[in-house]
């Protein structure tokens, strides 16, 4: 289901790559035969890195061309679903600006033949995830208020107390419950975070997002119900649906990662 690329051009791809003297080389012919957008070769705005388990990735020594010849075929032949992931890829920093300092611009690609542990935490994911998780356990563990005004009656009390009684048991089946679906195969923080967010939807919680500017250079906190705020888990899956997977996210780049063919 995941890391699974279209590659519609693989056989043209794989044909321009084995007549290569090099990948830039690959990567012009590519480009040529338009298997690739020509705006690819020598662009700014996309770097690529070779990613190997047991070497640092440095997003900031990207080259112009995929780094080896299986890299250019893994690109070019699914041009569009690169395209595509990028935006997604955008459209999910987008979404995640109240949780992260970074929104980069420029995208650098990682393929190699080992799938990239996902960096949710870079990304915002972890700031979102504690954010959640601190409004689910207010609603969950909400104390039992013995003197409220409106508990005038035993009904009234009793019926308090039942609440509170059947939010905390819901709260402990959340978060024991076993992850058995597609999202807990890429991750379980993923799939917990997720969860975490379809509760609060579902139970009208609210979030402080940044509001607008007031005078200072100040940013106003606004109580946002979570059900009206863009999901950022949308772009997220259709990213990895489309057979990518999220690298490292910096102040400069945005890492987004394939698996060689």
């Amino acid at each position: 289901m995941w890391f699974r690329p279209r590659r519609d051009r693989f056989a043209e791809a794989s044909a321009v790559a084995r007549d290569a003297d090099s990948p830039a080389d690959a990567w012009e012919r590519m480009a040529a035969r338009a298997i690739v957008p020509f705006d690819w070769v020598g662009s700014s705005a996309r770097g690529f890195v070779e990613y190997a388990p047991d070497a640092p990735l440095d997003l900031a020594r990207s080259s112009e061309a995929p780094p080896t010849l299986a890299a250019c075929v893994a690109f070019a032949s699914d041009a569009p679903g690169v395209l595509a992931a990028e935006e997604l890829a955008r459209e999910m920093l987008a979404r995640l600006a109240p949780w992260t300092a970074h929104a980069p611009r420029r995208i650098v690609w990682a393929s190699g033949d080992a799938v990239l542990p996902l960096a949710l935490g870079a990304s915002g994911f972890a700031w979102l995830d504690r954010d959640l998780f601190r409004a689910c356990a207010r609603w969950a563990t909400v104390p039992y208020a013995r003197h409220h005004r409106s508990d005038r009656s035993r009904a009234r009390r009793a019926a308090r107390q039942r609440l509170t009684s059947e939010r905390s048991e819901r709260w402990r089946t959340l978060l024991d419950a076993p992850f058995d679906d597609g999202v807990a195969a890429l991750s379980r923080d993923l799939a917990r975070t997720l969860r975490l967010w379809e509760l609060a939807a579902r139970e009208h919680l609210r979030l402080a997002l940044p509001g607008t500017l007031v005078p200072g250079g100040h940013r106003t906190l606004v109580a946002t119900p979570v059900a009206r705020i863009a999901s950022p888990f949308e772009p997220l899956l259709a990213l990895y649906g489309l057979g990518y997977g999220l690298g490292p996210v910096t102040r400069d780049a945005l890492c987004l990662t394939a698996l060689a063919p």
